[in-house]
């Protein structure tokens, strides 16, 4: 060990250093201890940080809470009227700390309050990277993991890839986490397995320890020759066990099933016209609503899933709970000339027979049962 190694591993430099340190924060320089006007400055920037913080962590609150709930935070256009705003305008009328904050908004610089959409979207951001870090941190403690990938456009019709890892943890149960939600600019087999690999060394997830992945049935995803599965393996240069999504599988399944029945298509058909019947007008939805309230058992009608067919169970089964009430109210509509026109009585007729064809009675009679053993 040389004389320097020596040197800094000894009592008396880390003494000194620790002198140095303590001198170098402001609040103990014999200049603040001496001086009562900058001592007594000294401690009330200590006080206000300290509000501040408080202040922060009930903001943060509110943003987990709006997180956890899946609510939005603000508005179309006015931002004053949005959640996060209302939310902390209610808790500042019984937190006093809060409404002291709000309150001297006006003797700070630019008179901030951290209420603002750049704020609100910064909360969001950092409980987004803290809850990111503590999955990384839970895949890389359990090692291996397997990967499931779907896109799906958004409201500003944008495809966005959702990239989830699954592994087991210590006490043997699979756990689930979204890792990233990204665009997708490349719906190629290449371009989605290049995606899937990028996100995985964003968030700093080794691919050794990649072992299987699961997709759903879109032939960019799990073609044999150029989906995104396949891809995965020539990139990598090891075979990783692809499995099909079972919950694609089913729906596609019934999907399929359903439409190569005309009997069974029909039915769907006739379920959608009623709904669009009645939910197009409170006129005609009033009478159904009122006979409904009386039956502890009746459902409210439910428009059908156009992509996930599983979920038409509750579509059938809000039809089969209600049916005799949803007859008796189309037969009112049908006899009510003062309060109907004649086209919405004719609709309200044609409804009514059509439900009481032994084909519709047999089709949704079978499929309240199939629909909800495969729904599971």
């Amino acid at each position: 060990m040389g004389k320097l190694q020596k040197h800094f591993t000894s009592e008396a430099h880390k003494s000194a250093l620790t002198d140095y340190c303590n001198y170098m924060k402001k609040s103990n320089n014999i200049d603040v201890m001496l001086d009562k006007t900058v001592r007594e400055q000294k401690i009330q920037e200590e006080s206000n940080q300290s509000f501040h913080k408080e202040v922060i962590c009930i903001l943060l609150d509110v943003t987990k809470t709006l997180a956890r709930q899946g609510l939005a935070f603000r508005g179309k256009d006015d931002d004053e009227n949005g959640n996060f705003r209302q939310i902390t305008y209610l808790l500042s009328r019984h937190c006093p700390l809060l409404k002291k904050w709000l309150d001297d908004s006006c003797y700070r610089s630019y008179h901030s309050t951290y209420l603002s959409p750049q704020s609100q979207n910064k909360f969001i951001t950092i409980l987004a990277s803290s809850v990111n870090k503590i999955i990384r941190a839970k895949v890389k403690e359990f090692g291996q993991f397997s990967v499931m990938a779907y896109t799906t456009p958004d409201l500003s019709h944008t495809d966005r890839l959702s990239v989830v890892v699954r592994f087991v943890n210590n006490e043997g149960r699979a756990e689930e986490r979204l890792i990233e939600v990204r665009e997708a600019l490349n719906k190629t087999g290449v371009g989605m397995a290049n995606d899937i690999l990028d996100t995985l060394q964003k968030n700093e997830l080794d691919p050794d320890n990649f072992v299987f992945q699961s997709y759903d049935f879109a032939s960019s995803m799990s073609g044999v020759f150029n989906g995104a599965q396949q891809k995965l393996t020539e990139i990598l240069g090891r075979k990783i066990p692809y499995i099909p999504c079972q919950a694609h599988r089913i729906n596609t399944f019934i999907e399929h099933g359903c439409e190569a029945s005309i009997i069974i298509s029909d039915m769907f058909s006739v379920m959608q016209e009623l709904y669009v019947f009645f939910s197009s007008s409170t006129k005609r939805y009033s009478p159904l609503l009122n006979k409904l309230a009386d039956i502890e058992i009746a459902l409210k009608l439910r428009n059908l899933s156009k992509t996930r067919w599983t979920a038409r169970a509750e579509a059938i089964k809000s039809v089969w709970s209600s049916f005799n009430i949803i007859i008796e109210v189309l037969d009112e509509i049908t006899n009510t000339k003062d309060k109907f026109d004649k086209s919405t009585r004719n609709a309200a007729y044609s409804l009514s027979k059509r439900l009481i064809s032994v084909d519709f009675v047999v089709s949704i009679s079978f499929m309240k049962n199939v629909m909800y053993k495969m729904k599971l």
